[in-house]
């Protein structure tokens, strides 16, 4: 492993998004306003100030029959009482919507300003005016955007990742990069945590993004040195020959398997030793190696590692055995044999399938492999869990 590998830092956050604006109000006029710092080009668009409503017209006097003529003055008095009442009734119209409007543009006021909190409130008393509702609910996204912000900054990434995936589908700027840095610490967390697995599946996921395949492939590696050290070799082997050249992985691979043994028995109970009978194994394969066991019962009695074109004997007691062959490429000791990508059999010696071999006394039995002649056993499959 290489010592100089430091863990990168956290991610900077995106920069501060862009505000998305809510459509304008039909029939309303637009003019140019430059934008805040961190507002869009054309900021939402304000209506100017209302005007004072215009006075209702008098009513049409309508003309009087001559009839003998009055004073005038109670007509003058009529009139006057008419107008007071409009003015009062355009009064009780204006005031109202004056009021509301200031309240609106002080709402935009304070979206601009990235108040977004202060605009909320402000746009969700107004209700139905004017587009009031879609900047509440634009205000509110923004409101949670900055929450999830301030998640992430606490190392919260689980969190925040779930805010920031709400919001994912609100017009906001940089939430699908904040939800990569979500996932980036989420993964790094699974790293200090010792969870290689998941901080691999974490990382592999994340492909493209900073120094992610960097950092799948460093946890690949410690897992592959996880699996050396627990003693699972042929998981090591396979681990850092998947790694290519990434730091010394492929001279790491080679360290994981052994040279073949030398021919001869590798292990014998001395229990079953006798000197007068005798089971040889005639390896004839011009090229590789096989690896037997021979049982008595459920007991390992002896095993033999028999090179090309050469044999081996180990004396026994007269009885019945049951002997097991594994070969292969590469050989990961006598626990793992040649590892899942051996070929596994266990021998028979008559068509009927019987595994049994008899030894008598004083008597040498003989097992010839890939004879082209005068072959005496057959093989049946077996798996490397029974071997």
């Amino acid at each position: 492993m290489n010592d100089s590998y430091q863990v990168p830092q956290q991610p900077s956050p995106p920069p501060p998004p862009a505000t998305p604006q809510p459509p304008a109000p039909q029939g309303m006029p637009v003019w140019a306003t430059v934008p805040p710092q961190g507002m869009p080009a054309q900021a939402p668009v304000r209506p100017p100030a209302p005007q004072g409503m215009p006075l209702p017209a008098p009513p049409s006097v309508m003309p009087l029959a001559r009839k003998k003529k009055k004073s005038k003055k109670p007509l003058v008095i009529s009139l006057a009482a008419t107008l007071m009442v409009a003015l009062i009734a355009a009064g009780a119209l204006v005031v109202p919507e004056l009021l509301r409007s200031n309240a609106y543009n002080q709402a935009l006021e304070q979206f601009e300003m990235g108040n977004y909190a202060q605009a909320y409130e402000g746009f969700l008393a107004l209700e139905d005016y004017k587009e009031a509702a879609a900047w509440a609910r634009t205000s509110s996204d923004y409101v949670q955007f900055e929450e999830a912000i301030e998640l992430y900054d606490r190392g919260e990434y689980t969190e925040a990742r779930v805010v920031f995936a709400w919001l994912e589908h609100s017009g906001i700027p940089h939430t699908n990069d904040w939800l990569d840095a979500c996932d980036y610490g989420i993964a790094d967390d699974y790293y200090a945590a010792g969870d290689l697995a998941a901080a691999i599946m974490a990382f592999q996921a994340l492909a493209g993004y900073q120094d992610s395949e960097l950092r799948t492939k460093q946890c690949k590696y410690e897992r592959a040195e996880q699996y050396l050290a627990e003693g699972e070799l042929e998981r090591a082997y396979d681990a850092f020959i998947a790694l290519g050249s990434f730091e010394d992985s492929t001279e790491r691979a080679a360290g994981c398997h052994f040279a073949f043994p030398a021919s001869g028995f590798l292990y014998q109970d001395p229990g079953y030793y006798y000197d007068m009978c005798a089971i040889e194994i005639d390896y004839r394969y011009s090229s590789g190696a096989s690896y037997f066991k021979i049982y008595s019962g459920e007991t390992l009695v002896a095993t033999l590692f028999v090179n090309a074109n050469s044999s081996v004997q180990v004396k026994l007691a007269p009885g019945s055995y049951v002997v097991k062959e594994g070969t292969g490429d590469r050989w990961f000791g006598e626990q793992l044999a040649f590892g899942t990508r051996g070929w596994y059999t266990t021998l028979v010696y008559d068509d009927s399938g019987n595994e049994y071999l008899s030894l008598e006394h004083n008597v040498l039995v003989t097992l010839t492999m890939n004879a082209t002649e005068n072959a005496n056993v057959s093989e049946r499959n077996e798996s490397l869990s029974t071997f």
